[in-house]
């Protein structure tokens, strides 16, 4: 798996992750890493079900997120930006919480039209509401997350395509296989160093 080796070449101490769900990938990370493991949702009976079954992880609520100071060497949020109505308010909430020298790892599927990913889920939350719902606000392409993430001074430091067909990892976007874009983003600003004049 793509991201466990990621998180080996990062050896964090401390891991949020953004959107965690009942936990189960919170799980295999914190198993993986031995790291501290934090995980958040807006989805409240997730976050019980990861309690009980998951007792490594640390369940928070999103609200707790803003109170904490800048201490996670690692912020995880794997497909859930495209969810989001304001992912202005997410990162900049959770740049807040990103320790010096920490990486935000996102990972947004590349969709060629909304929802085409996930057509379960729009089937499902269509029925459930009765009218036609789809769960993802936006297709997020690389150069679109990189003006996201810039506005709260990071850039993405390094990125990979991960893909239905072979190659299933690739430095560009392969039409029509690639699934999803993994980018780990950094702070493009770092206080304390100098700029040459």
């Amino acid at each position: 798996m793509e991201v466990l080796n990621i998180f080996d070449n990062l050896a964090p101490k401390k891991i949020l992750d953004f959107g965690c769900r009942d936990g189960f990938l919170s799980n295999i990370i914190q198993e993986h890493t031995r790291a501290e493991v934090y995980g958040t949702d807006i989805d409240m009976a997730a976050l019980d079900r990861g309690a009980r079954d998951y007792p490594k992880v640390k369940f928070i609520l999103p609200s707790a997120v803003e109170t904490m100071n800048p201490e996670f060497d690692v912020i995880f949020m794997g497909h859930v930006l495209e969810h989001v109505q304001s992912c202005e308010e997410v990162l900049g909430s959770l740049s807040q919480v990103l320790a010096p020298g920490g990486k935000l790892i996102i990972i947004v599927p590349q969709e060629w039209v909304r929802g085409d990913h996930s057509p379960h889920l729009v089937v499902f939350e269509s029925i459930i509401n009765k009218r036609f719902v789809n769960p993802h606000v936006r297709v997020i392409r690389r150069k679109g997350l990189q003006k996201m993430v810039s506005k709260h001074d990071l850039t993405i430091e390094d990125y990979l395509y991960i893909n239905f067909l072979p190659p299933f990892t690739s430095r560009h976007l392969l039409w029509p296989t690639a699934y999803s874009l993994i980018a780990i983003c950094g702070r493009s600003f770092h206080p304390n160093s100098t700029q040459q004049q």
